[in-house]
């Protein structure tokens, strides 16, 4: 079960780390509720038994899926643990964040996220989760894993707890500065407030002068 942080999801934290105005958009798209049911037949599969979902996914489809598990299988060992909430807190333990690992290996510890859009930069988002992860085993050290399934394609790279902390902090602290300013970025696409940004209005009012 999928669950994040209701005001601070580390799924936004990718947006954010460029522009902290970002919103995510309430409503879901086609490509999203397809990269849903792909993430979750990818569940099902590596947990064993009756797949329904992966039945009814295009052949396309159900080869990324195919690709996905063969991926999460080769990158972890048989210790792995599906859908593991982690938490970020702060100095008194109370917890800022939390967000759900797609997969979570605690020893050595990883974390892996599966993607089945486009690609993109989601290294704050994922460095979220591996600080959750390092606090809730004790570690100093994660590696962090994204996996694309439709474009067959791994990222892999390690991150401290320090590094970690730094990133996540900083992403929190500007997010909540009441004076923050949104910034015209990859993004915009999916955000809430996408053709409405002021930003944006600045931004197209500069191209028109010029």
């Amino acid at each position: 079960m999928t669950e994040h942080h209701p005001t601070l999801p580390p799924s936004s934290f990718s947006a954010w780390a460029i522009c902290p105005c970002f919103e995510s958009s309430p409503v879901s798209s086609e490509a999203a509720d397809r990269g849903t049911a792909q993430h979750q037949a990818v569940v099902e599969r590596l947990r064993g038994g009756d797949c329904p979902i992966y039945q009814g996914l295009a052949g396309m489809e159900q080869s990324a899926v195919d690709w996905a598990v063969d991926m999460v299988l080769t990158n972890t060992k048989d210790n792995r643990l599906l859908e593991e909430r982690v938490e970020i807190m702060d100095e008194d333990f109370n917890v800022l964040t939390f967000g759900t690992v797609d997969t979570l290996q605690p020893d050595p510890l990883t974390v892996i996220d599966l993607k089945f859009g486009n690609q993109h930069d989601y290294k704050a988002q994922l460095t979220a989760y591996g600080l959750g992860a390092m606090t809730r085993f004790g570690q100093r050290v994660c590696r962090l894993t994204i996996i694309y399934g439709r474009l067959r394609t791994v990222e892999t790279w390690t991150v401290t707890a320090s590094a970690a902390e730094a990133v996540v902090r900083d992403i929190i602290r500007r997010r909540q500065d009441p004076e923050r300013k949104p910034v015209v970025c990859d993004w915009c696409q999916y955000c809430a407030e996408n053709g409405r940004c002021p930003a944006q209005i600045a931004k197209a009012q500069e191209i028109a002068i010029a």
